[in-house]
């Protein structure tokens, strides 16, 4: 079963477990991006709405079940320090 899968057949929401955003990248009023560990093992992602216009550029990678979203490169470095 793809993860996220499950939310679709019924199954238990997952809780939030912990923010892993890193503290730089943080802000107190909302609107920024955000990384969450969630209670199943996995993450929970803010970025922005894309596009349509660069929508169109992916038609056909996303299923059903997803959303794609943009976030910052320097927010994936910050990540994996």
């Amino acid at each position: 079963m793809r993860p996220g899968s499950a939310l679709l057949q019924g199954a238990a929401v997952p809780k939030i477990k912990e923010e892993i955003t890193p503290k730089h990248l943080r802000c107190s009023y909302g609107g920024c991006p955000g990384v969450f560990r969630l209670s199943d093992g996995d993450l929970l992602i803010i970025g922005k709405v894309i596009p349509a216009e660069l929508l169109k550029q992916i038609e056909g990678r996303i299923a059903g079940d997803e959303i794609a979203v943009k976030l910052s490169p320097e927010f994936f470095k910050a990540l994996a320090e």
